[in-house]
């Protein structure tokens, strides 16, 4: 699928495919005076297409991230099923560093993230993929929840590339405050 950005106005980095811009116009849109949307207003049933691709992880106050929702593509990519398994349960501890820190940092700017790189699946080949990464407040307003949309740029196994980070991840991409108006 060609890469898209928003018809409005260009956004700074393209996304993979539409359902990213889709998700993203979804959360824009339900920003409540320049804060986070709460969980609770970000209904994933309304974007019923984008389900199987997202997950849902929450930051708990040890800062673990616990997953509650892993769509079937995900699993199916992954290999295996992470909902209800904390992030460092899924991944290896060489990799789960780099990882928690970019979900933290989504949840700490408040921000969302698209980030890239290839997909670290202990004993499974690796793949190329994107995630975009949509910060949740819970019902005090406090940010907690990570909710993803993953893209996988192709389903056949490759081999890491040589442009990659020792832990996977090639780009990471924080969408300001002009890209998120222009998509809202």
């Amino acid at each position: 699928m060609a890469p898209c950005t928003s018809d409005k106005s260009p956004i700074a980095v393209s996304l993979p495919d539409a359902g990213m811009l889709q998700a993203l116009a979804y959360w824009a849109a339900r920003r409540e005076a320049e804060s986070l949307p709460r969980r609770g207003r970000f209904d994933p049933l309304d974007l019923p297409a984008l389900l199987p691709r997202l997950q849902l992880h929450e930051r708990n106050a040890d800062q673990r991230f616990l997953c509650r929702l892993s769509g079937t593509a995900v699993v199916e990519n992954l290999g295996r099923e992470t909902t209800g398994k904390f992030l460092d349960e899924t991944l290896p501890a060489t990799e789960y560093a780099s990882r928690a820190a970019i979900f933290s940092r989504a949840l700490d700017e408040g921000r969302p993230l698209l980030y890239s790189g290839t997909l670290v699946v202990p004993d499974r080949d690796w793949k190329h993929f994107h995630r975009l990464l949509l910060p949740l407040a819970n019902a005090a307003g406090l940010p907690t929840y990570v909710l993803s949309l993953l893209y996988f740029r192709r389903i056949e196994a490759v081999q890491p590339p040589s442009t990659a980070t020792p832990h996977g991840i090639e780009t990471i991409h924080t969408f300001s405050d002009a890209e998120l108006d222009a998509i809202a």
